[in-house]
């Protein structure tokens, strides 16, 4: 039971000593006295804290199975499981700038789209946290706090020839003010507890000395403030004194350790050498500073971007960043998930702590919103897509958890940020402005529509409450049904996003207004088209609603029913006028959407309305990471977009919708704006059925104007029925690869590496060891004695870099020479029959066993190094010799 004086202690009460301060945690002394609403006018304060971790993520073991509320946590996620209902799971969210390892946490907090483009260039864009600090300002003694576990580096470069700053930290106070990131347990402590901002090391020598707290400088106000104090309020005080006694204690210990273990080390006093005993000092920091309203944003960095650490006490020796880059190699991705899973244990552990700390009528964890999650998503590409992200907490009341959202219009983290910074009271129109010229950004409708915590209108209330009766007296009362929340949300949006027909029936009677938009555009309309709900678009289509509003993208009720699948309410909206070949901010229309999603049913529809079969899409240049000789990476701007639906289902592998679109008039043999045709589309994508339909309605087999043909594609995914098809239907086996590909940041997936131009498609199935499609191609005309000329620049040794012009036979492709990355690597055991294989057929075909390359090195020699013993064998039978210039 709580004991109430006459007189409330002030929220901001302090006890102030020889070099301390000490805010005191909410108290039920701080309730105005004999108020009935006392805790309403003293509400607990809304905390912001993001919880970064780096290098990506194992998505395999990341993403859940299901959606909505009714999703499978993974392995990774499993260790949060006690904080379920306070947790949104969001997929599809893309990162802003996806530059490797710089991007990653240089947007991760500041949307930006681009930063510098050297070491001495540094900008991003005003960070979150640092906008929510500038709003507390007046109402905390700390702004803001920005830790990490790694020691700030703000020289140098890290990424490419970027500066290590966008690596080692996430705050940015302005476009060119990164804040750094302290990771001193000590200078953490003074600077929330003492008031004399020194970190002077004899002060705090001396201190030690003399074995004295900063609490005992406060202790005779301490010992008066509690005699005033209720016994509910008493227990707080002398836990959370103990609490920062304790935390005082710990960094004591491990200054006198550091001192005496490490006499020479040059790491700060206060850090402790043990990885978890750091952490948890970390983890106590931050849980005081909240606990006692210091500060309401935290920046938490587990470890920087590129960090290396290793995690031999969970059984993982090897350094993060390498592992991360794991080739898709299953022991190395268990790894990869060890260390993912053990960050959330570790953060599940910070979780408990807050949920067990009481603040006003709930927890710390209830009035938290915390951001956790990566810049980057699967690692070894470096992919900025589809990133691992969360948001925990009660936040304050504006988040609903237990939920998995997942986005398939490829929001990006900008857009997340706008919004919660929406539900932390402190609106914005946009993150990342300096780089982005986007006029509007698209809606998280699951985070949005959570609900705009305290001064919501009532009948939103009801709504959300599903408290019919309650929404009734309010229409008889004439309550505003129109009302809304700072975003524009009202209570007919909340219905129809329940599904709720019986409320919207009642509030569109009562007068609400069922074009309404949300900031963003959002109509009552466009969210019954999302949920597929016939019964609901036909109500709002009957009250009026418009079937052509947008949202501030563009994207209308029928692209996103289009999308959803949901071909009933696609012929709703139509029937009462809505566009077919409406666009989208990048020129997609809904039948495109329809095909992308692999939804035939809505293709049937839309094309029985008029849908454009040969509408393209807008096209822009899109700056990709190219290597296009050996090391020397640079970037290139390649045009993207021009795609018609057609080339929307070939990539997407929907055979259904591409036959529907054939039959309606597509072109089989157009090309997107890069000159890649609808089959090569396919033929990428490993998507054999729909390739073999295009061959069979005439599409070409030798389409190359992007440099590049199907049967390329075919022979580099080992797709020997792919193969069969194309040659089948003429195409060229002779075809030489006129050009590479070049490497989107996020992926390496299934590009032409700059050493592989000129190759033809027999050379490559010698190289990638398919001795069945050698075969094949053969009988199809293919020249085996075509020997690769390579023209390509190499890292020399204390020389820079030099040209090289090998020429590489079949056989000695085959062994593994003449470059290139395989798209679909083999197990090495499997691979040695095949090679053997290949080498054996070249080699009775009448290719030289003895071709060197500019170094003398020869297929025995490849072979050699390879350890196939086998081939070895095979090829000195044959009279092969070792190379007498090899250079070492």
């Amino acid at each position: 039971m709580s004991f109430l004086t006459t007189k409330s202690l002030p929220r901001r009460t302090v006890l102030r000593g020889l070099g301390a301060t000490l805010a005191l945690p909410f108290l039920d002394a701080m309730l105005p006295a004999f108020s009935v609403r006392g805790r309403a006018a003293a509400k607990p304060a809304h905390r912001f804290q993001t919880f970064y971790v780096p290098n990506g993520m194992a998505m395999e073991h990341w993403l859940p199975k299901g959606e909505g509320t009714a999703f499978e946590l993974s392995p990774i996620l499993e260790p949060l499981a006690p904080y379920r209902n306070q947790m949104l799971v969001l997929s599809g969210l893309k990162a802003n700038w996806n530059y490797i390892h710089a991007g990653a946490s240089g947007s991760f907090l500041t949307g930006t789209a681009r930063g510098g483009r050297n070491e001495i260039e540094i900008v991003a864009d005003v960070s979150m946290d640092q906008l929510l600090a500038r709003h507390f300002a007046t109402e905390t003694q700390v702004a803001s706090l920005e830790l990490s576990m790694d020691a700030p580096a703000n020289a140098g470069a890290c990424t490419g020839n970027l500066s290590c700053v966008y690596t080692h930290t996430l705050s940015w106070r302005s476009p060119t003010q990164p804040l750094p990131m302290e990771w001193n347990p000590r200078v953490v402590f003074e600077r929330l507890f003492g008031d004399s901002g020194s970190t002077d090391r004899n002060a705090r020598e001396a201190r030690l000395r003399q074995h004295k707290s900063i609490l005992d400088s406060v202790s005779a106000k301490l010992a008066s403030l509690k005699s005033d104090l209720g016994p509910d309020d008493r227990v707080k005080v002398d836990e959370y004194a103990e609490a920062i006694r304790d935390v005082e204690r710990r960094i004591q210990k491990a200054e006198q350790q550091a001192d005496l273990e490490l006499p020479t080390v040059e790491q700060p006093q206060g850090a402790p050498p043990v990885f978890e005993d750091h952490l948890d000092l970390m983890f106590d920091l931050q849980l005081l500073a909240f606990q006692s309203d210091l500060t309401r944003v935290i920046s938490f960095m587990i470890s920087k971007e590129q960090s290396a650490r290793p995690y031999p006490q969970i059984g993982v020796p090897e350094a993060h960043h390498p592992l991360s880059h794991h080739n898709d190699i299953p022991e190395l991705i268990a790894h990869m998930s060890k260390i993912n899973r053990y960050h959330t244990e570790l953060f599940s552990k910070y979780l408990a702590r807050l949920r067990a700390t009481p603040d006003g009528d709930g927890s710390l964890l209830d009035h938290t919103t915390i951001l956790y999650g990566s810049g980057i998503s699967n690692s070894t590409r470096h992919s900025g897509d589809n990133l691992p992200i969360l948001v925990m907490g009660g936040g304050a009341g504006t988040l609903k958890g237990g939920r998995h959202l997942a986005y398939t219009d490829k929001p990006t983290m900008a857009n997340l940020l706008v919004t919660l910074m929406d539900k932390m009271a402190v609106p914005v129109e946009r993150m990342g402005a300096r780089g982005d010229s986007m006029k509007s950004l698209i809606p998280l409708l699951g985070v949005l529509l959570i609900g705009a915590g305290g001064g919501r209108p009532l009948v939103i209330d009801a709504v959300k409450n599903a408290d019919k009766e309650g929404l009734r007296a309010l229409v008889q009362r004439k309550a505003d049904v129109n009302a809304a929340e700072a975003d524009g949300t009202t209570a007919l949006h909340w219905a129809v996003y329940l599904d709720d027909l019986e409320s919207a029936d009642l509030l569109i009677r009562a007068g609400a207004k069922v074009s309404a938009a949300t900031d963003l555009g959002v109509t009552p309309l466009w969210t019954a088209s999302l949920n597929g709900s016939d019964a609901m678009v036909r109500r709002l289509l009957k009250a009026g609603a418009d079937p052509n509003a947008a949202l501030m993208a563009g994207e209308t009720p029928v692209m996103i029913a289009a999308r959803a699948g949901n071909p009933s309410v696609i012929e709703q909206l139509l029937a009462k006028g809505a566009n077919p070949n409406a666009r989208g901010a990048r020129g997609q229309t809904a039948l495109m959407w329809a095909v992308s999603e692999k939804h035939p049913d809505a293709v049937k529809v839309l094309l029985a309305h008029g849908a454009d079969v040969q509408a393209r899409s807008n096209v822009w240049n899109e700056v990709m990471a190219v290597p296009p000789h050996g090391y020397l990476d640079y970037n290139r701007a390649i045009p993207r977009g021009g795609g018609t639906a057609l080339m929307f289902a070939a990539r997407a592998g929907d055979l259904a919708s591409a036959k529907l679109l054939v039959e309606a008039g597509a072109h089989v043999n157009d090309a997107d704006a890069w000159g890649v045709s609808a089959t090569t589309m396919a033929a990428h994508a490993g998507y054999r059925d729909v390739v073999e339909f295009l061959l069979d309605r005439g599409a070409d087999p030798n389409a190359a104007q992007a440099g590049f043909t199907a049967l390329h594609a075919a022979v580099m995914r080992r797709d020997e029925r792919m193969v069969t098809a194309l040659v089948a239907h003429g195409a060229d086996a002779n075809a030489p690869l006129r050009t590479w590909t070049p490497t989107r940041r996020s992926s390496k997936d299934f590009h032409f590496a700059p050493e592989l131009v000129g190759a033809t498609p027999f050379w490559l199935a010698a190289r990638f060891s398919e001795p069945n499609v050698m075969r094949l191609l053969l009988k199809h005309g293919a020249d085996p004695l075509f020997a690769h000329h390579g023209d390509h620049v190499v890292e020399g040794r204390g020389v820079g870099f030099q040209h090289r012009g090998d020429v590489t036979t079949a056989v000695m492709a085959a062994t593994g020479m003449g470059g290139g990355e395989a798209w679909m690597e083999l197990d090495r055991r499997e691979r040695e029959p095949l090679v053997l294989e290949a080498v054996k057929l070249a080699v009775d075909l009448g290719v030289d066993v003895n071709a060197a390359n500019v170094d003398g090195r020869t297929a025995l020699d490849a072979a050699t190094a390879l350890k196939y013993q086998t081939v070895v064998d095979f090829l000195v039978a044959n009279g092969a010799r070792s190379g007498k210039n090899q250079k070492h």
